[in-house]
């Protein structure tokens, strides 16, 4: 069986409510990675999209929301398998703010749950250890406190 390698760039929102307080979002129990998982909402690039045009598209899918994307606060890869393919996402996570703070999240059938997280509850949490390093990294940046 021949093994296909691909590379695929994705952008994530690190998003705080008014309570400074971090949106994370539940995979799906169904879904074939990362099932059940908390991790930040966001997506894979679309060839020839632009990241933040992507960021933006994804939190509205994902989660109905509208958002300004604004400074990258970190970047990271991680790897994943899907049948004959093996892809590696690099994931660059965006500091994003809200157009409207009291919008409400609604989410697509991709995730299970939501909840607004502050940063000393993170580790309650169930996440995977790349979600856990990308998120602590994306934390120790100065210009994640900006929103």
């Amino acid at each position: 069986m021949n093994i296909v390698k691909l590379q695929q760039a994705c952008a994530g929102g690190l998003i705080r409510n008014k309570s400074g307080e971090i949106l994370f979002i539940k995979r799906s129990e169904n879904d074939s990675f990362l099932p059940g998982s908390w991790e930040l909402p966001g997506g894979g690039v679309e060839y020839g999209e632009n990241i933040e045009k992507t960021l933006r598209r994804e939190l509205k899918e994902e989660c109905g929301l509208d958002a300004e994307v604004g400074f990258p606060l970190a970047v990271s890869d991680y790897y994943m398998k899907d049948g004959k393919k093996e892809i590696q996402r690099v994931e660059i996570i965006f500091l994003c703010k809200l157009l409207n703070p009291t919008q409400a999240v609604a989410l697509s059938h991709e995730h299970s749950g939501y909840k607004w997280v502050s940063s000393n509850k993170i580790s309650d949490l169930e996440l995977s250890s790349y979600v856990k390093d990308i998120i602590n990294n994306a934390l120790r940046n100065p210009i994640s406190l900006m929103y």
